[in-house]
């Protein structure tokens, strides 16, 4: 089994906008809307790295619980085998492919879809 991580090709790989404070965040969230409107990140929404921030914590709380070892304060973004839609995502898109027995699998979290979704899920009524 191989794990992906895409990332564009300007910024390299495993560079990550919940590894800084907010508000550089949010800055450079802003600037990628303006210079790269065709990627992904451009569609976010003003609140997304709140949500982020958040859903991580959650995230992470759940996975510690489980007995998960935490080694960084925020994830990395893996995918299981490839996803030809996440290489969509960035305007210079790039790729990397690691067996998945490089790793500590005690350090290793599964979402079942984006985590965005799967931890921000409406309630729904049906009468």
């Amino acid at each position: 089994m191989f794990l992906y991580h895409y990332f564009d090709k300007t910024t390299g790989a495993f560079t990550n906008l919940s590894d800084l404070p907010i508000d550089k965040a949010n800055t450079i969230l802003e600037n990628i809307k303006t210079q790269k409107p065709n990627s992904q990140s451009a569609t976010r929404h003003p609140e997304y790295m709140e949500q982020r921030y958040r859903n991580e914590n959650k995230l992470k709380t759940l996975f510690m619980q489980k007995g998960g070892v935490v080694k960084r304060c925020a994830p990395h973004y893996m995918t299981i085998e490839h996803s030809p839609w996440l290489s969509t995502w960035h305007e210079d898109s790039g790729c990397i492919k690691i067996s998945i027995d490089e790793f500590d699998t005690q350090t290793i979290s599964f979402t079942y879809g984006d985590m965005f979704p799967v931890f921000n899920t409406l309630e729904i009524c049906i009468l």
